[in-house]
């Protein structure tokens, strides 16, 4: 008889399970996000190609201008390094949820690693540097170059190489977007961002 019950338990659990992660799709496919890639890869974009600190600086305060209470103050953007999949990098939190993140990404030194696996849509826009990306399933790499906005959808897994100088706007679009990020920096720094940003959708 527990055995049964145990069964039922399990069967019950799977259902909620399921229930809960079509919901959940279904409110992703459905929301209004408050970024949007071509936006901000068209705002990235015409700084590209210029000195990426000042350049940084200019989309910092384009994207204050355009979403007024998302983007951190000044007193609270933080340079943290970033080891992920292998790559290293310094990236500059802008505002994060539970569902978007948006970041300045650089580096200064030659250095690779794969993207990982993960439910979120990501887009980087490159100011300056070069980004080569080997995509799973082919046996070539792609360079990308200032101004191109590189799509990266859903679930993939890229191994990339990334030059010096490379500087790039990133956006992520998902469910549990603050994962893509949630390892590399401290917590107090998570726990800045959404308080000091605070969504209001």
């Amino acid at each position: 008889m527990s055995f049964i019950k145990a069964i039922f338990k399990l069967l019950v659990l799977a259902s909620v399970g399921v229930l809960v992660v079509l919901v959940l799709q279904n409110w992703m496919a459905t929301k209004d996000y408050v970024f949007n890639r071509d936006d901000i890869a068209k705002l990235v974009k015409q700084y590209a190609g210029q000195d990426h600190e000042h350049a940084f600086t200019k989309v910092v305060v384009e994207l204050r201008k355009r979403y007024p209470g998302r983007i951190l103050p000044d007193e609270d953007l933080q340079w943290i390094f970033v080891n992920a999949g292998g790559w290293m990098g310094s990236m500059c939190l802008l505002h994060a949820s539970l569902t978007e993140y948006l970041l300045l990404f650089g580096t200064a030194v030659d250095t690779s690693g794969h993207s990982g696996r993960y439910l979120v849509e990501i887009s980087d826009t490159i100011i300056s540097g070069t980004f080569r990306q080997w995509k799973e399933g082919t046996t070539k790499s792609e360079i990308y170059y200032p101004v191109f906005l590189l799509p990266q959808q859903v679930t993939p897994l890229f191994i990339k190489w990334v030059t010096p100088q490379l500087c790039s706007g990133l956006l992520g679009l998902g469910w549990w977007s603050m994962a893509k990020v949630s390892s590399h920096p401290p917590w107090a720094l998570l726990w800045q961002t959404p308080c000091s940003a605070p969504r209001t959708s």
